[in-house]
């Protein structure tokens, strides 16, 4: 991916702070090449989005990253991704209307396609694609006002981002201005990502040696 313009008033958050149980190691120190998996995000990221931040847990070791991301510390370790995404969001909170949220261990993030997610917010709070019937909350954009809503959600004990955009969905009636979810289809992921590398993730060695298979540098 060339240098660009980031996407005028779109942020990103990059979530790390997580246990990688099922991998067995840190996802951010797994190299790609000779790159750390998080340095390699946020380098494809800063020619997207600004600003971007990185979402870690407290005392986390991380790999190199650009100058100009900015690192939070989870404030609340072990609370799941509701609360990292409430800290991210309220961060860019003043700065930019919406951010671009993913994870360190999706390493594949298509300009086309975070253009695309965010070119669909309009009225909407969240948009968020599906595939295969499954939403992808951490390939999604979401509007930085929803921190304090995610927040004191995180703060009665939710951990879970699809609960979360579950109450953002409302009950099916017609959104208010700012609210509700948009769904985006896997057709018009395909659109901009004919692989759909953008979606996918590493969740154990077997994900991340087919993630090695598909990397040409």
């Amino acid at each position: 991916m060339s240098e660009l313009a980031p996407i005028a008033d779109l942020g990103g958050v990059v979530l790390c702070g997580g246990e990688s149980t099922r991998m067995g190691q840190p996802k951010e120190w797994l190299l790609l090449g000779e790159e750390p998996l998080l340095t390699r995000v946020c380098r494809l990221l800063s020619n997207c989005v600004d600003p971007l931040v990185v979402v870690a847990a407290p005392g986390q070791r991380l790999p190199p990253l650009p100058a100009q991301v900015r690192i939070l510390r989870d404030p609340q370790p072990q609370a799941g991704p509701l609360a990292a995404v409430a800290a991210g969001l309220k961060h860019l909170q003043g700065n930019v209307s919406a951010a671009f949220v993913t994870a360190c261990d999706m390493p594949f993030p298509q300009r086309g396609v975070i253009s695309h997610l965010f070119a669909k917010l309009t009225r909407y709070a969240v948009v968020v694609p599906v595939a295969d019937g499954y939403h992808q909350p951490l390939m999604a954009v979401y509007r930085t006002d929803l921190a304090e809503t995610f927040a004191g959600m995180a703060q009665h004990g939710e951990k879970s981002l699809w609960r979360a955009l579950r109450t953002v969905a409302g009950d099916g009636t017609p959104p208010a201005e700012g609210w509700g979810i948009k769904h985006v289809s896997v057709a018009e992921i395909c659109q901009h990502d004919p692989e759909l590398r953008s979606l996918l993730n590493i969740n154990t060695p077997r994900d991340w040696e087919h993630i090695q298979q598909m990397f040409h540098p």
